[in-house]
């Protein structure tokens, strides 16, 4: 890492340059050294954004409810950008929000709402999104707490953003044999497949879905672990009803606002889970499964023939393959290379300031992204029903 002192060189000022991912839960920066070929420091923070719901469909109601609630909503996500440079600038020691030149991932909701843009067209058919790939913008002339100029990352659909291709940049999916995939699973599920010429991509609720709102707080890759392990210890059974039969650990416990006491397991490391968070996991998991079933098909192979994933954002990096595939969220085999790159987005973000030919590539991996609109889908709720329940072991 660069020393303050070389940091706060006025000569280095050109040299330097931010690369930004504004996920839906936390926001990510790094300081990137065009010079040195790194990035010099990275600094994260939590999405204020958060207080109008914690996935992009909450976000976007909010801004439908009035237009003062609307630039309400606007201020906030540029006070969201504001907090993340801040921290940077608290890691660094220089005002970062200065510099030249910032490249900014995010995904379609974020990326109208911070040029203040109305996002109801996001969620609304015909799904078109006439603001996808605005370039280089004035950052102050946009209101925004940045200086000079920022690149917007290129959003492929309503539910496909510029976090996903900048992803897609730093796993280098283009180059990845026919079958490989990238599955970025944070507060949403994006996935995409390679065949041949073509990147397959689609976008399914699952981050959010699968993070159980419990008293222990069990995040997805905690609730999956959970799931596993009851399912092949026979504590629920394929439906993922808790049984208490036989299961001394299985206690029935009354939950506030309920009429009928439910179930409650203690997990092994003394937090609980409830049969709302196995119901919450379910649900998740089918959708899951069930858009890497269509995916798939779209793309002409069978799931098992996927045979590198490669696992990104918030949940997915912090997966056990093994938990995954003995529920069924995964179709992994022992022959599935898996990868995993926590912060793909941000990297790709980076990739894109430091790499001469970084644009040029993002332009070539835009023009071979075909986006399966899933919320098409007639029979998608049909598709989900064998994926309700647990595989065989």
């Amino acid at each position: 890492m660069l020393s303050t002192h070389e940091l706060q060189n006025p000569d280095r000022a050109g040299e330097l340059a931010l690369a930004v991912d504004f996920g839906t839960s936390v926001i990510r920066a790094a300081l990137v050294d065009r010079a040195g070929g790194r990035a010099a420091a990275k600094a994260a923070c939590r999405n204020r954004l958060d207080r109008y719901g914690r996935d992009i469909l909450a976000r976007i109601a909010c801004c439908g409810e009035s237009p003062e609630k609307r630039e309400e909503v606007f201020a906030q996500a540029a006070l969201a950008l504001d907090d993340v440079l801040s921290a940077l600038e608290a890691e660094c020691g220089i005002c970062v929000r200065r510099l030249p030149e910032m490249v900014l991932a995010a995904n379609t909701t974020h990326m109208y709402l911070l040029l203040r843009q109305d996002p109801a067209c996001i969620c609304r058919p015909p799904y078109d999104i006439p603001l996808h790939a605005p370039g280089f913008v004035d950052g102050q002339a946009s209101g925004l707490p940045f200086a000079g100029r920022i690149y917007f990352v290129p959003c492929r659909a309503n539910y496909l953003g510029g976090d996903v291709l900048c992803a897609l940049l730093a796993a280098d999916l283009r180059r990845m044999p026919d079958g490989s995939a990238l599955f970025d699973m944070g507060e949403n599920g994006e996935l995409v497949i390679r065949k041949g010429d073509t990147l397959y991509c689609g976008s399914c609720a699952a981050g959010c879905a699968i993070r159980a709102d419990s008293p222990d707080g069990l995040c997805a890759s905690d609730l999956t672990a959970a799931a596993a392990l009851l399912w092949r210890t026979g504590v629920v059974n394929r439906r993922g009803r808790l049984q208490a039969a036989g299961n001394p650990e299985v206690y029935p416990i009354q939950e506030e606002g309920k009429s009928r006491a439910s179930l409650a397991v203690k997990l092994p490391d003394g937090r609980t889970l409830r049969q709302a968070d196995m119901a919450e996991f379910m649900q998740a998991k089918a959708s899951v499964a069930t858009m890497i079933d269509y995916m798939a098909e779209a793309a002409g192979l069978e799931k098992e023939e996927i045979s590198v994933m490669t696992l990104t954002g918030r949940f997915g990096a912090a997966l056990d393959p093994q938990d995954a595939a003995d529920t069924g969220l995964l179709p992994l085999s022992d022959q599935t290379v898996i990868k995993k790159q926590e912060h793909a987005a941000l990297d790709g973000a980076v990739m894109l300031l430091l790499d001469p030919h970084g644009f040029a590539e993002l332009d070539l991996l835009y023009g071979k992204l075909r986006y399966v609109q899933l919320r098409e889908v007639e029979d998608y709720l049909e598709l989900m029903l064998p994926n309700l329940q647990l595989p065989e072991l």
